[in-house]
């Protein structure tokens, strides 16, 4: 029997990210040029005529000769249907590589990196140190050999230990006298290192909790904002002023500990003092937000009432379910409408749609049967877990139901954002032609620009897409053109790079945002403090004095909210490759039935979220009988919500048994 076609990853991973996409357009945009994973036998192998390869080689032979460590470039130009954590993997298996081997993997158009090394190379830490910014500007900026070169240096100096200090005395020591003190010399040595040693594991096992305690709290304060919303629509707006207000404390808390973990994540070392007092100071961010929110919990509980009305509530959401449900066949009308109106490649992510819309009233379904499961049995507060885990699979149904309505209105407003920005960069083409001259520079921004243009004007172009890489284009553009400009023109261009840049950055920022409340059980630390800064950012160019101030805040914040959503893709990515394996594929590449769509995954992983609670390492748990956790997830007790038991969650990430990888973009 002809076995069905396993959906390639690259389109499942696409379209798990369709929420996020889909906030600022609908198309899933189709790769760049691409290459496959293969055997690498050079110390560079350049494919995309991008470097001088003996400098480049000169630079990782003496990166070898100091570290030890060899190191292997790839530079491709897109990495196909293989995501940017397992080019480097898989290619680094085709080559037959040692333990002390790594291959760093670079793909130039899209500007992704992808890393692999094994057990005893070039670990995932030492890369991503030497990964700072002054090299991800340069290959930003399209220098890549200068980038690399400047890497290798990074890890060579991140490596070689400074011996000048220790003192060998050859003669200094010549009696049994000297013997005994180097006994006591080297019995101190071993107790201050052992000291040393102890102090490192303390600070570890501190970073460590302050870190999962405040990715918890994230959760649940996210969840909070959801229960508020609730109650909001039920109760009204004066009703629930003080929870709000509280919430916004919590919020605030948060946002200050996330981006004190960014600062432990930057490229500027902290002594080990300081880095104790900074985890320290996230912990107690992390309390301010529980007592924030703990202090209103009993009044919110008392508002809402639920376990003396959850069987009429439990009526309400059928009635729900079945009103949405009724609208499948408009829905998909207005999706086959869109898509003559502004073509099939625009409305790829609406697609899924009315998949996602039935598997959440399914799951709203299966939830109001237990609920009222537990009413029969005499146990009512049992049942109002299973009643908000309805509303909240109905809540995302609606989204999805009104994201379709809205449909029409955001792709004419993508389009002419669109075309904005192609005005705008037009512009800055003839201002090259007419004052570059011959600036190399100037001349290879106009070529890159010229090309975004000519690529971008047609009529099935992806909005976001086309409107991000003409920013990141025109901005550099301007850059190169400031030398040569009047001093006038180069205030407005500046102004307008400004203004460009926080519109850019407050989009990126608000879709991981949206990304991060709908797949909060897998995007990690890392990624939700680069938001938080991003958002800090925002917040200081606005409020900053001067121009050059304002311009320079924004453009940190569009840097850092483009990092943050492509970790975001990369961990809800893994946890793509994981459902898949787990759900739809057995051991031999058969599918093992059931839905399997991808509209049928991407709700299948935000139930997922939503069943754990977030996060499978310490979520909430569902109230006792006593009812005495709250709403929120603070009370005392077993307080806060839904987990119905166990503590594996649906997924595991297991790592893949010896050396590191990485992937990214930049």
């Amino acid at each position: 029997m002809k076995m069905p076609k396993r959906p390639g990853r690259a389109a499942w991973a696409r379209a798990i990210a369709a929420p996020l996409i889909f906030a600022s357009s609908f198309a899933l945009f189709p790769a760049a040029s691409a290459e496959e994973p293969f055997a690498v036998t050079s110390i560079v192998t350049d494919r995309t005529d991008s470097v001088n390869t003996g400098k480049v080689e000169t630079a990782l032979n003496r990166m070898q000769d100091k570290t030890g460590k060899s190191l292997r470039v790839v530079l491709v130009e897109d990495f196909s249907s293989t995501s940017s954590g397992q080019w480097a993997t898989k290619a680094f298996t085709r080559s037959g590589l040692g333990p002390k081997d790594a291959i760093l993997a670079i793909a130039t158009n899209t500007r992704q990196y992808s890393f692999k090394s094994g057990r005893d190379g070039l670990s995932r830490n030492d890369l991503r140190k030497a990964l700072n910014g002054s090299v991800r500007s340069r290959w930003r900026a399209g220098k890549w050999e200068s980038g690399i070169v400047k890497l290798a240096d990074n890890v060579v100096d991140a490596n070689t230990t400074d011996w000048g200090g220790i003192a060998l005395g050859v003669g200094g020591v010549a009696l049994a006298g000297g013997a005994v003190a180097g006994g006591v010399v080297v019995a101190r040595r071993r107790k201050a290192k052992k000291a040393e040693l102890d102090a490192a594991q303390n600070l570890q096992a501190l970073a460590t909790r302050a870190s999962t305690q405040l990715l918890q709290t994230d959760d649940r304060v996210r969840s909070a904002a959801a229960e508020l919303e609730f109650a909001r629509a039920e109760f009204g707006v004066e009703a629930t002023r003080e929870f709000d207000a509280a919430l916004g404390r919590a919020r605030d808390a948060v946002q200050r500990a996330f981006v004190i973990r960014q600062r432990l994540y930057d490229d500027i070392p902290e002594t080990p003092a300081q880095a104790k007092r900074m985890n320290e100071d996230i912990l107690k961010l992390v309390e301010t937000a529980h007592s924030s929110i703990s202090a209103q919990e009993e009044g919110f509980r008392k508002l809402r009432d639920l376990s003396s009305r959850v069987d009429s509530q439990l009526d309400d959401l059928e009635s729900r379910a079945a009103e949405i449900d009724s609208q499948s066949a408009v829905l998909v009308a207005q999706i086959d409408q869109l898509a003559l109106q502004h073509g099939e490649a625009a409305v790829s992510t609406l697609r899924t749609y009315p998949e996602q819309i039935a598997t959440f009233t399914d799951s709203a379904r299966s939830s109001i049967a237990s609920g009222r499961e537990q009413i029969a049995q005499g146990n009512r507060n049992q049942a109002v877990p299973y009643m908000r885990l309805a509303e909240e699979a109905l809540s995302h149904a609606s989204k999805r139901v009104d994201e379709i309505g809205n449909a029409g209105q955001t792709l004419q407003q993508g389009a002419a954002r669109l075309r904005q920005a192609l005005t705008s960069i037009s512009s800055d083409v003839e201002d090259a032609k007419r004052l570059g001259g011959d600036d190399q520079e100037i001349a290879a921004c106009r070529a890159e620009a010229e090309r975004l243009i000519a690529e971008y004007s047609g009529r099935n172009a992806d909005p976001i897409k086309a409107v991000s890489e003409l920013t990141t284009a025109e901005d550099a553009l301007d850059a190169a053109l400031a030398a040569v400009r009047s001093e006038e023109e180069r205030r407005k261009k500046e102004e307008e790079a400004a203004d460009r840049n926080r519109s850019m950055a407050s989009t990126v920022a608000s879709n991981v945002d949206g990304y991060v409340d709908q797949y909060s059980r897998y995007i990690t630390t890392r990624t939700r403090s680069l938001l938080a800064s991003a958002r800090t950012d925002l917040s200081a160019g606005d409020q900053a004095a001067s121009a050059e101030e304002r311009a320079r805040h924004y453009s940190t914040a569009l840097a850092r909210a483009r990092e943050a959503e492509a970790m975001a893709h990369e961990d809800v990515e893994k946890a793509t490759h994981s459902y898949r394996r787990d759900h739809f594929w057995d051991d031999g590449g058969r599918r093992r039935g059931g839905g399997d769509g991808m509209g049928g995954l991407i709700a299948g992983m935000i139930l997922g979220s939503l069943f754990s609670g977030g996060r499978s390492d310490g979520g909430y748990h569902h109230s006792s009988d006593s009812d005495d956790g709250g709403f929120f997830g603070f009370g005392g007790g077993d307080g806060g919500l839904f987990d119905f038991g166990g503590d594996g969650g649906l997924f595991d990430f297991g790592g893949d048994g010896g050396g590191d990888s990485d992937g990214g973009s930049f």
